[in-house]
């Protein structure tokens, strides 16, 4: 790939006038040859678009007409430029008065007479005759400039003509090394598996291109470190003999090593997700969403719906359909959630399996947006969840049931209930005192086993009706359920000498009567179970979150924390009823009352010195 000498290259560059010609009029940089002067003697047309002037204005300009201010083009290009081609970096005025600022190689014509200058960017369109003068100079700094190796090779001799100094640089090699290689440089330097190929594969396809036509394929070659680079060559037929057979193959060729690695690491990835694809459970698969193609599918829908699926429809496999599935969520995942994942449950209309899905549009390996599926199989749980929506159902109608019971066992009783109460009390009343001192107790015992029987059923009563007998929520005022719960209890109070206080209290969505209830139990039971001094309560309130959290505060005699829980259970009782009356059932109702109104209730105390209850209604219902 390099001449064996400068004379080899002359020849070259004497029998290809027009290839010249050509390679700079369609070279995607900017050229120009300006003289000691900074004169314009000629340029292409991707200068001309890359400053605005056609090139018949720009070939009546100097350099230095351009060039924009506290900047001397010519004298950079004396100093920097006349030994060797360097770069330079120049600013100029274009046409409408912007700035340009672009990167400029630069080297003597040879002669003393001017200097060659590459623009690092521009556009092509079009073709200007050069000065033959300026041909075999120019080609070779134009062949030194590129980045790119630039080849010739003999297709009869399998040999190589010339190539530009770049295979050196590319691949670690001096010219001097190069030269010692002479024209055996790819059965040398290439990779033997890739030049049998080369021999055996790609040098027959030259002797079939068209006028024209280009060949791309790569190949390794071996860096002098030892390392091997990927070179990717652009061939066409430079030379073809008599018969219009092909000669002589010319090339441009680019190190591709950074992105035959990328590719290869992809590779490499790719494999890697499609094997932990492979051991995920989940049924996953990935589809062409125009033709519903499965494009890849893991190890568990194989074990669902078998192995030979590849290029078959999604809908066939899987739904036993002949037609797209009218609940396919390609118009969600393509459409309004294009990049999003979408969520979503179905019953599989074949093997009759729940599955939750996501869903989601990705690219694939070839670059086109594809339907990616990752299905979980739900079918015990959506089995759980009826058995619970049941099981939830049989409750529901057992509580109704119970209550309904409760309620009219409760109500039975009241009857025989009350008869037996006022015959004890009437017995008591005419015959106390009368008979001996037995007799008086036994009558006591009578009685006040018939009243707080009497008073434990209109309890349960009470409790049975919190959801059975509830009235419908409203928006109430909570000063106004506070001030008809003190009003009820103003003699306990009075007697007590309690201090009952309140904080600003909110307007709630309730059913007040039991809320007023709730209050009721409470505050009973801050002035009934209090020390010897004064008692005080506090309510106030706060909003938490979503909700607003209420609390009656007491300076009592507090309760044990490991009754906490305990005093919420119905008929629990933490004091015998010599210690204090009543049934046990209020805080169980309180619970029940706030229970029916979504929210929580639960205290926090002290031994000693008082106890805090704590319930929460929600603000919005």
């Amino acid at each position: 790939m390099i001449a064996k000498n400068e004379k080899s290259a002359m020849c070259l560059q004497d029998k290809s006038d027009t290839f010249y010609q050509n390679l700079i009029d369609t070279s995607i940089d900017g050229y120009a040859l300006v003289d000691r002067d900074g004169r314009f003697q000629d340029a292409n047309l991707s200068l001309c678009n890359m400053i605005d002037y056609d090139r018949k204005e720009l070939l009546k300009l100097s350099i230095r007409e351009i060039e924009s201010q506290d900047q001397d083009c010519i004298k950079k290009l004396e100093t920097e430029c006349s030994e060797k081609p360097r770069e330079i970096t120049l600013s100029f005025i274009k046409k409408d008065g912007s700035i340009l600022q672009t990167e400029i190689k630069g080297s003597s014509q040879g002669d003393g007479q001017g200097w060659i200058l590459f623009f690092k960017e521009g556009t092509h369109n079009g073709q200007y005759k050069l000065d033959k003068n300026t041909v075999p100079h120019l080609l070779k700094e134009l062949f030194n400039l590129t980045p790119n190796i630039i080849y010739l090779y003999d297709l009869r001799a399998n040999k190589n003509l010339f190539a530009n100094i770049s295979i050196g640089e590319m691949l670690g090699y001096s010219s001097k090394e190069i030269k010692k290689m002479k024209e055996n440089l790819l059965p040398i330097l290439m990779q033997p598996d890739d030049f049998d190929n080369y021999l055996k594969n790609i040098v027959p396809r030259y002797f079939e291109l068209k006028e024209g036509e280009v060949l791309q394929h790569s190949y390794r070659v071996q860096h002098k470190s030892g390392n091997w680079v990927w070179l990717e060559s652009k061939e066409s037929i430079f030379k073809r003999d008599e018969k219009g057979q092909a000669t002589q193959m010319i090339g441009v060729c680019s190190n591709i090593t950074e992105k035959q690695m990328y590719l290869h690491n992809l590779e490499q990835d790719r494999g890697r997700l499609l094997a932990i694809m492979d051991g995920i459970e989940d049924v996953i698969y990935i589809s062409d969403p125009d033709t519903f193609e499965l494009l890849h599918v893991n190890k568990a829908f194989k074990d669902n719906w078998g192995n030979d699926v590849i290029g078959k429809k999604c809908y066939k496999v899987m739904q036993s359909r002949n037609s797209p599935c009218p609940f396919c969520t390609n118009n969600i995942i393509f459409g309004e959630k294009l990049g999003d994942m979408h969520l979503w449950e179905f019953q599989n209309e074949v093997n009759k399996n729940w599955y939750r899905c996501a869903d989601k549009a990705i690219r694939w390996i070839n670059g086109k947006m594809v339907r990616f599926e990752l299905a979980t199989d739900i079918s015990k749980l959506k089995n759980l969840q009826a058995q619970v929506v049941d099981s939830n159902e049989k409750l529901k109608h057992s509580n109704e049931e119970l209550e309904q019971f409760a309620y009219i066992a409760s109500h039975d009783l009241q009857e025989p209930l009350r008869m037996v109460s006022s015959y004890s009390q009437l017995l008591a009343k005419r015959y106390t005192g009368q008979l001996d001192e037995k007799a008086d107790m036994y009558i006591h015992y009578a009685v006040d086993g018939a009243l707080r029987m009497q008073q434990l059923i209109n309890d349960l009563l009470e409790f049975s009706r919190v959801t059975t007998r509830g009235d419908d929520f409203i928006e109430t005022d909570c000063h106004d359920i506070l001030g008809r719960t003190l009003l009820s209890l103003k003699h306990k109070i009075d007697e007590a000498g309690a201090i009952i206080v309140n904080d600003d209290l909110p307007n709630i969505f309730v059913d007040p009567i039991q809320i007023e209830r709730v209050f009721l139990n409470l505050i009973s039971n801050a002035l009934k179970f209090r020390r010897d001094e004064k008692p005080i309560v506090h309510i106030s309130c706060e909003k938490k979150d979503d909700c607003w959290q209420f609390s009656v505060k007491d300076n009592g005699i507090g309760i044990d924390k490991k009754f906490k829980e305990v005093i919420f259970i119905l008929f629990q009782r933490l004091h015998t009823r010599r210690e204090s009356v009543g049934t046990g059932i209020g805080l169980a109702v309180c619970k029940r009352i706030i229970n029916r109104h979504k929210g929580a209730i639960w205290l926090d105390s002290t031994l000693g010195k008082g106890t805090t209850f704590y319930f929460t209604i929600p603000i919005k219902q």
